[in-house]
């Protein structure tokens, strides 16, 4: 009887071992599944097709910490494409880095290993994107911007891995601008402090279209600047 009872003890300890490996593994949070949602299901032999398949290979080792290099990932990505169509990707790792900083912007960590650099996906949170303030808007809001922005400034396209992020009234606060979605930008940090509490149109024309014509005005092109810019506006949509 008490061997049976080591017995179940010495099981029930293995298998609560086992199971808090398994929690704790990569392939079980949600920054993973949100890589893999992100990504999708590629064309197969595409880039992205091999991107998802090395994080696929990956997963099955019970001691990956989520980290992967990006020269490795780009290596792998282009000789696999070699062993099904005879040519590889050009500038493997360019391409991964495109992925990274222009699609999933703000979502990897960094650390160099001897000479390679590692990246891990992690879901960025508020704190680590946007300058704490009292700016009166609720997460969800500012999670929701974020995302349409794809944790960049909205004007200057700058990633937070630049400068901080803010959450901006468009129309200020001081001219009845509210804390709602729709009045919500998400701003480099410093623009943010230099557009205040002025009105966009008005920030943007005393400020960054002035400039932007002053140049044009040192080089000798204002009069050409200015008919583009004329025409740009009457066809946007």
């Amino acid at each position: 009887m008490d061997n049976n009872m080591d017995n179940n003890m010495d099981n029930n300890m293995d298998n609560n071992m086992d199971n808090n490996m398994d929690n704790n593994l990569y392939i079980n949070t949600k920054d993973y599944k949100k890589l893999l949602e992100i990504i999708g299901n590629p064309m197969v032999s595409t880039y992205m097709y091999f991107v998802r398949e090395y994080y696929k290979n990956n997963s099955e080792n019970k001691l990956w910490d989520g980290y992967v290099s990006v020269s490795k990932v780009g290596e792998y990505c282009s000789e696999q494409r070699k062993k099904i169509l005879g040519i590889g990707f050009g500038d493997p790792p360019r391409q991964f880095e495109i992925f990274r900083k222009d699609k999933t912007c703000g979502y990897w960590v960094e650390e160099k290993r001897g000479k390679l650099k590692y990246v891990k996906f992690c879901i960025p949170t508020i704190d680590k994107l946007i300058v704490t303030k009292e700016h009166g808007f609720t997460n969800d809001i500012i999670k929701s911007k974020l995302e349409q922005s794809n944790n960049k400034c909205e004007i200057t396209g700058l990633p937070s891995s630049e400068s901080k992020l803010c959450a901006d009234h468009w129309k200020p606060k001081e001219k009845f601008g509210t804390s709602e979605e729709n009045n919500c930008v998400i701003l480099n940090k410093i623009l943010n402090e230099k557009k205040n509490n002025h009105l966009p149109e008005d920030w943007f024309c005393k400020h960054l279209l002035t400039n932007f014509l002053n140049i044009c005005k040192r080089f000798g092109d204002i009069d050409i600047v200015k008919n583009k810019l004329v025409t740009f506006i009457q066809e946007f949509e």
